[in-house]
């Protein structure tokens, strides 16, 4: 069974169509046919119902699909590895942090010019995929991770500078247990806010779920209640109009590590930018 034959199914199943799979690889309509008729004829039963020009899976091929397409999704992802240490250039995929990470991936270009950053568009976060994580820990799937610190930071509460609990030093849980919480999407209920709130009999009541920090700023800073944040991977507690201030009574922090999926042999390239990064968190004074 050869690799062509499995790369025109896999194709030919997404795509329900022959002759848009010959497009897809510049080939003649009758190759791609061929091809798959050969694979048929190797399997002993036809994959694809047809009719007319369009084609789908039938039973067969709907089994044979469910247990080749994981393993050519592998393949691609060896084909990525090996041009990844042949061109240095090193994938990277940023969850949660990129203010914070974004100054040291400058420092990394203008000490090693010569490397590539690469940040692919859409990425599978599974086992076999060939891509540097930065993002907090815990992460789910994280026990098919290595995963490597670069920096702690607390969870602080932002707080509208109008407000009179922004004139407080620190802010305990009876303070804000019954405010509205625009809620910061970087901190969901596993950081432990929110379960603390739940420990102690309470439901969190949560303005607005955001993706967007500078959103959900936005809300705080004309009064429409407070969000929890992190301090170094937000610029919430910058932003006119608001105050940051800590908890009393529990402490909440989250890391930012790098990581990689355990089967994933890190390149050179790679391994100077982990090292960098953890050098670099070292020596850094967040403002």
């Amino acid at each position: 069974m050869e690799l062509l034959q499995l790369k025109y199914f896999a194709e030919a199943a997404k795509l329900q169509s022959f002759s848009k799979v010959a497009k897809k690889y510049m080939v003649p309509p009758s190759s791609v046919s061929h091809t798959i008729a050969k694979l048929e004829k190797e399997l002993g039963a036809q994959v694809f119902a047809r009719n007319g020009n369009r084609i789908e899976l039938n039973d067969y091929g709907r089994a044979f699909y469910n247990n080749i397409s994981s393993a050519l999704e592998k393949i691609e992802n060896g084909k990525t590895i090996v041009n990844d240490m042949q061109n240095q250039t090193i994938s990277l995929t940023l969850r949660q942090c990129a203010y914070s990470i974004i100054p040291m991936l400058t420092s990394f270009k203008k000490a090693f010019p010569d490397l590539k950053l690469f940040f692919p568009f859409k990425v599978i976060e599974q086992k076999g995929s060939f891509f540097i994580r930065i993002s907090a820990t815990p992460f789910q799937g994280d026990e098919d991770f290595i995963s490597v610190p670069l920096f702690t930071e607390d969870i602080l509460v932002a707080v509208p500078s109008c407000n009179p609990l922004a004139q407080k030093s620190k802010l305990t849980f009876e303070d804000i247990k019954d405010v509205p919480i625009a809620w910061f999407y970087d901190c969901p209920e596993g950081n432990g806010i929110f379960e603390y709130f739940k420990q102690n009999g309470y439901e969190p009541n949560i303005l607005i779920g955001c993706s967007k920090d500078t959103t959900v700023g936005e809300f705080v800073k004309n009064d429409f209640g407070i969000a929890f944040y992190p301090k170094y991977s937000s610029p919430i507690g910058k932003m006119d109009g608001i105050a940051a201030v800590p908890l009393e009574g529990f402490t909440v922090k989250r890391t930012i590590c790098a990581s990689w999926p355990k089967e994933y042999i890190l390149s050179e390239a790679s391994k100077k930018f982990v090292d960098f990064g953890v050098e670099y968190f070292k020596n850094i004074e967040f403002a």
